[in-house]
């Protein structure tokens, strides 16, 4: 049922590193929100790149002006969740700071 190192709830509560004496799923739980977060600041790095490509490669001589709007609508949300993604990564920063002040 859990992966060799993962502990349940219960066991988190009675089950402690010996060496550092923090609960094992907090470290986990910690790392896994850290990997989301960078998860996160690359797909949006990645969306941002594209709409900032389709924006500088739009005709310079355009008809339309809503030939931009995709792109630069797209590239507010990217930004958007960008900061979302550098946020959480500075919380579970944060997070690990105090685990580390507190039981090290």
């Amino acid at each position: 049922m859990f992966n060799r190192g993962q502990v349940s709830t219960a066991e988190a509560v009675t089950e402690f590193d010996g060496i550092v004496k923090r609960p094992i799923v907090t470290m986990n739980t910690t790392f896994s929100v850290f990997t989301t977060a960078l998860g996160g600041i690359q797909r949006n790095l990645r969306g941002l790149a594209d709409d900032a490509h389709q924006i500088a490669t739009a005709p310079v001589e355009r008809t339309d002006p809503l030939d931009l709007v995709e792109p630069l609508v797209s590239a507010l949300e990217h930004q958007r969740g960008l900061e979302a993604s550098a946020y959480a990564m500075r919380r579970a920063d944060d997070a690990l700071g105090t685990l580390l002040d507190t039981f090290a």
